[in-house]
């Protein structure tokens, strides 16, 4: 298949006998895709020797990530995002994120919702979903109007490029790729 961005030929993916290929999206740089998988930058450039110019990287190019590295909390891997309301009663919220030895923590959090019942369900749910594929978080009250979800799972690539929402409502909104 001929990939190409604009006139410019993509590079060929690299050999990755010890990683993954990864596919470049729309927003991704090297430091972000570093972060993402617990992996140095320094190292994630010398995997992808194609690249000319670690600040330049074309979506749909494909790139090497190495094997991820142990590391203690707070270390690469993790990100945080601002979860916009959706509706007027919605103060705001919360997703973490953070990956280590290929296990993915996943922290969603609202503040000052409306209670599920005024939209008939008696909880809230975290969905992220991707390229046809989801993944569901339930949400507990913390405290009146707070919910909070948390859970530890491997999850495939794509879904740091999910959209996510909280439902019923949706109550809150963001897209995983902003995560920084």
């Amino acid at each position: 298949m001929d990939e190409s961005f604009g006139t410019r030929q993509l590079p060929p993916p690299p050999p990755c006998p010890q990683g993954r290929l990864y596919t470049v999206r729309t927003g991704d740089t090297l430091y972000r895709i570093a972060r993402r998988f617990n992996v140095p930058l320094d190292a994630l450039i010398r995997a992808n020797p194609q690249i000319r110019d670690p600040n330049l990287i074309y979506p749909g190019q494909q790139i090497c990530v190495p094997v991820a590295v142990p590391g203690p909390p707070g270390a690469l891997g993790a990100c945080s995002l601002a979860l916009n309301p959706q509706v007027p009663e919605a103060f705001g919220g919360v997703l973490w994120l953070r990956t280590l030895n290929g296990r993915t923590h996943i922290l969603v959090a609202g503040i000052e919702l409306p209670p599920p019942a005024n939209f008939g369900e008696t909880r809230y749910t975290a969905r992220f979903t991707w390229d046809g594929s989801g993944y569901n978080l339930p949400l507990s009250e913390f405290s009146p109007g707070v919910w909070v979800g948390y859970a530890v799972e491997r999850l495939p690539a794509e879904f740091f490029n999910a959209t996510l929402f909280v439902y019923p409502g949706p109550v809150l909104g963001g897209n995983v790729a902003r995560c920084d």
